[in-house]
C-alpha cells in the first residue's frame, strides 16, 4: 500500500467518532429538510441513520467503545447501543401522519348551505413504534446502566 492510503487509514481511524458525528449531523439535516407533513422514507431514513451515527459517534469520542467486549461491561455496551437505536425508531414514528378531509355541509340557522367545507383529521399510524421503541429503549438503556455498575463494582 502507498503511504497516502495509510495515512488516510489513521486519520480515519483516529477521528471516527469525529467523522461519524459529522456525518450524523448532515443526514439529520438531510432527514430535516425531507421531512413534509406526512413522513417520508427518506427522511425517516436520514433522521434514523443520522441519529445513530451522532450518537455512535459521541460514544466513540468518549470512549466507551475501548471496554473489553467479553465481560458484563461489554454487554452493558451492547445494551446501550440497541436502546439507542430503540430511542432513534421511537423518534422518527412520530414523523408519519395520515391526513384524511371528510366534506361537511354548512348549516345556518337550520338551513343547508350551498357549499361545504373539509373536516381534517390526522392518525398517526405508527404510534405503535413510538410507543414499543421508547418503553424497550428505556428497558435497555437501564439494563445497560445496571450491568455497567454491576461491572464496576466486581473489579
Amino acid at each position: 500500500m502507498s503511504t497516502g492510503v495509510l495515512e488516510l487509514q489513521d486519520f480515519v481511524r483516529s477521528n471516527l467518532g469525529k467523522i461519524m458525528i459529522g456525518v450524523g449531523i448532515l443526514l439529520v439535516i438531510f432527514g430535516i429538510f425531507m421531512l413534509d407533513s406526512f413522513g417520508t422514507l427518506a427522511s425517516a431514513t436520514g433522521l434514523f441513520v443520522g441519529i445513530l451515527l451522532i450518537v455512535y459517534g459521541f460514544f466513540s469520542q468518549t470512549g466507551l467503545f475501548s471496554v473489553e467486549w467479553r465481560s458484563i461491561n461489554g454487554v452493558g455496551n451492547v445494551l446501550l447501543c440497541v436502546s439507542a437505536g430503540f430511542f432513534a425508531l421511537a423518534i422518527v414514528a412520530l414523523q408519519f401522519q395520515i391526513v384524511s378531509a371528510t366534506p361537511v355541509p354548512e348549516v345556518f340557522h337550520g338551513f343547508v348551505m350551498p357549499f361545504t367545507r373539509l373536516q381534517l383529521t390526522t392518525s398517526r399510524p405508527f404510534i405503535y413504534l413510538f410507543a414499543l421503541g421508547s418503553q424497550v429503549g428505556l428497558s435497555l438503556f437501564t439494563a445497560s446502566i445496571v450491568l455497567r455498575i454491576i461491572g464496576h463494582f466486581r473489579h
